[in-house]
């Protein structure tokens, strides 16, 4: 049986609070740092949720592949990748990556913004590189 719509509110309810208590920021000297970083994140996350990257790259130099190929092989993880964006300004901060296992958000890499002493990342997850 599915979830109903309470059970979907509910979680993301929950998932919204995560980001909430778990946030933080990271500032970078310049946008390529702050690039690499972001991308750094996405990856330990994915390591974190048991994705076998090798696999996935390995996968991906097939000239056969597909984008619903590489999903597929994400969702046998139980992992789920979106990049949401939010126009609203209230809630712009929100954008970025989400990264979920089983349902439940695993990480949150928020989009590159220009601040006040440099690039910088919302996020749940540490720093990376750069």
């Amino acid at each position: 049986m599915g979830d109903t719509l309470q059970d979907l509110r509910d979680r993301d309810i929950d998932n919204l609070q995560y980001l909430l208590q778990n946030k933080k920021v990271h500032v970078f000297k310049n946008s390529a740092s702050a690039f690499t970083a972001s991308g750094e994140m996405v990856r330990l996350a994915l390591l974190r949720g048991g994705v076998d990257l090798h696999a996935l790259i390995e996968m991906t130099k097939d000239p056969n592949h597909t984008n619903e190929m590489v999903t597929e092989a994400l969702e046998q993880n139980g992992v789920v990748i979106e990049t949401r964006p939010y126009t609203n300004p209230i809630d712009q901060w929100r954008a970025g990556v989400y990264i979920y296992k089983n349902n439940e958000i695993l990480a949150w890499i928020g989009g590159i913004r220009k601040g006040e002493f440099g690039y910088e990342i919302e996020t749940t997850e540490e720093r990376g590189v750069a």
